[in-house]
């Protein structure tokens, strides 16, 4: 059986973390270990992890619990799977950065087949790794493979088949059967593997050769976006993305920076248009201007209806992210 090295980050979001750990430890694979990534939360947070982590080995629903520094990076000898590791990054080095520190602390392990990254805000369905693994073993040519997203508060509604697609002109990319009813959706998985162009980051396992072959996630990124770049990466190096319909993950949504089904908080805003920008100068660099022109008009929009702070805070992204790269 492959081994999956399940990686979660953390910022001050404790108890959906625990929340997201306990529904791990009921998934039918049995051969994964747990990576907390905690991005300098509070002390309480960290705290609270650290007492759950600790329970759960008392009562021998775990088989090792370490807290480790990101500048020592041990190579463990567990020899049985269910650990769990918590690395603190130092600082809050946002979602890439975050994630990479466990990739690597993964990679040093030597025995990874395969990463799933998962949001922590996230409770799994005890055959969604199942679902994966066996996606990539019927696929071999996948690099990276999403999961349906439902939403944790409606369980009976998609917030995304996998993956999202994404419009170049634009900038704007729109999650495939986003709010269908779960069962109900009429996109097969090869319908919607043929119009993705990422994998939602909320739910991705990653073939431990495509960490080799493209490297880690871009960490200028901070929110957003890491997980189209690394996918279109990817893509341009042979590999394919896929989609397992029957891995199901109940994600609650933007949990840690307030976003939400109905547009997010300005700080989720401002990260979206930056990356949006950051993005199309990086692949398309002759189309930056229509996407810069198209994040100004969902600004006027917001500011047209009198929501200043979400206007203000897409004018802010523009701004800052028509400089970067220069």
């Amino acid at each position: 059986m492959q081994k999956v090295y399940i990686i979660l980050l953390n910022w001050n979001g404790e108890r959906d973390t625990c929340d997201c750990i306990a529904s791990l430890l009921n998934l039918e694979y049995a051969q994964f270990d747990i990576v907390v990534c905690d991005n300098a939360s509070e002390k309480k947070s960290v705290a609270f992890i650290e007492a759950f982590c600790i329970g759960l080995l008392e009562d021998k629903k775990i088989n090792g619990f370490e807290s480790i520094e990101q500048n020592f990076l041990p190579r463990h000898n567990y020899h049985h799977p269910k650990n769990i590791t918590l690395i603190h990054t130092g600082s809050n080095r946002g979602f890439a950065g975050g994630v990479n520190i466990g990739l690597a602390f993964a990679e040093r392990q030597g025995d990874a087949d395969y990463y799933w990254i998962l949001n922590n805000d996230c409770i799994v369905d005890p055959q969604s790794l199942s679902e994966l693994v066996l996606k990539f073993d019927s696929a071999p040519v996948t690099g990276i493979c999403g999961s349906t997203l439902v939403y944790a508060h409606d369980r009976k509604t998609i917030q995304a088949l996998g993956g999202a697609k994404y419009h170049k002109c634009s900038g704007a990319s729109y999650a495939l059967g986003a709010f269908q009813q779960l069962g109900k959706s009429a996109m097969s998985e090869a319908e919607v593997e043929a119009n993705m162009s990422y994998v939602v980051g909320a739910s991705m396992l990653v073939r431990r050769q495509l960490i080799d072959v493209v490297g880690l996630m871009d960490e200028r990124y901070f929110l957003y976006s890491e997980e189209h770049d690394w996918a279109y990466r990817a893509v341009l190096r042979g590999f394919k993305l896929g989609y397992a319909s029957k891995s199901v993950v109940y994600h609650k949504h933007g949990a840690s920076i307030g976003s939400d089904a109905k547009g997010g908080s300005p700080k989720s805003l401002y990260y979206l248009y930056r990356s949006k920008i950051l993005f199309t100068k990086k692949f398309y660099p002759l189309l930056v201007l229509f996407v810069i022109f198209n994040s100004l008009f969902v600004a006027l929009k917001f500011l047209v209806k009198g929501n200043l702070p979400k206007g203000l805070a897409i004018v802010q992204a523009v701004l800052i992210g028509k400089r970067a790269y220069d």
